[in-house]
């Protein structure tokens, strides 16, 4: 007989390890990927935002005096692979992260 876990878990019960108890948190971090309690990508999209725009502000910057292949060539290496990485994650599925 498998013995399973109530879920949601109780918020009321603290786990324990070795007799220490564990931090609670609303989200993780798991493979570069943020997840939280209710499975709504959010963050993860703020994060991945944020982290391309400030590479491409670093390119632009950087690479301002190259020519326009150099650029592409930049971006296609350093932005892209940042926003394509879990894209099935955070593929927009709600209206209002399209108009963000």
């Amino acid at each position: 007989m498998l013995c399973r876990p109530s879920w949601p878990p109780n918020p009321k019960y603290s786990y324990k390890m070795k007799g220490i108890d564990l931090t609670k948190s609303t989200c993780e971090k798991d493979l570069g990927v943020i997840l939280s309690l209710d499975l709504k990508p959010e963050k993860y999209i703020g994060l991945v935002v944020h982290k391309a725009s400030n590479t491409h502000w670093l390119l632009t910057h950087y690479l301002r005096y190259l020519d326009i292949h150099s650029k592409i060539s930049g971006y296609t290496s350093y932005v892209r692979p940042q926003l394509e990485y879990a894209t099935v994650i955070w593929s927009p599925y709600l209206k209002k992260i399209l108009t963000e």
